[in-house]
Parts: C-alpha cells; sequence; structure tokens
C-alpha cells in the first residue's frame, strides 16, 4: 500500500510541474500581446535570418526612430517589396514589436 501511495504522489506532482510549465508559457503569451496596436515606421539596415528544426526563416534588422535597432522575425511574403534603406511599417504592442502585414512601401 506504502508503494502505491507513493506512485500516485509521484505522479500528481509530474502532473503539478507540466500545469505550471504550461500556465507560465500562457501567461508569457498573452503578456506579451496585451495592449493596444501602435503602427510604426522604420528604415531596413540589413537582413539576416534563423534556424530552425524546419529551416531557415527571415529577419529584418530595423533602424528605428529613436535611433537604435532591432531585429525582427518575419517571413518571405512580408519582406518580398523590402530592400535596404526601405521603409518598413511595424506594430508595437505594450511588450512586443512585429513586422505590420503591410511590410515595406
Amino acid at each position: 500500500m506504502d508503494s502505491l501511495w507513493r506512485s500516485i504522489v509521484g505522479e500528481w506532482k509530474v502532473v503539478l510541474a507540466f500545469t505550471s510549465v504550461a500556465l507560465a508559457a500562457i501567461i508569457a503569451a498573452g503578456y506579451r500581446s496585451s495592449g493596444p496596436a501602435a503602427v510604426e515606421v522604420a528604415s531596413v539596415v540589413r537582413f539576416g535570418s534563423y534556424a530552425d528544426e524546419v529551416g531557415n526563416h527571415p529577419t529584418v534588422i530595423v533602424r528605428l526612430r529613436d535611433g537604435g535597432t532591432q531585429e525582427l522575425r518575419s517571413t518571405p511574403m512580408l519582406l518580398r517589396a523590402c530592400t535596404v534603406g526601405a521603409t518598413i511599417s511595424l506594430v508595437r504592442r505594450d511588450h512586443s514589436l512585429q513586422v505590420h502585414p503591410e511590410g515595406c512601401r
């Protein structure tokens, strides 16, 4: 009976740990995309890429109005009209900056 109890308690610890990690991921995703959207413009400095298990994906390095630069993940469709020096539309929420669906002008 004692080993059965330890087995049940061990399973609950695993379930509790998994649930805690999942809840933290959901909260982090909601925190990042919260707030009203504001459209900004920036200029394209250069292009880059990042790799994962699926393949390579494009990034764009932009110069913001405050003079800082930031690297943003994107898709080939959003960057199809972009060239170095072009103006690109961005969407800023409280804690994130993304390429606007309009992309470059």
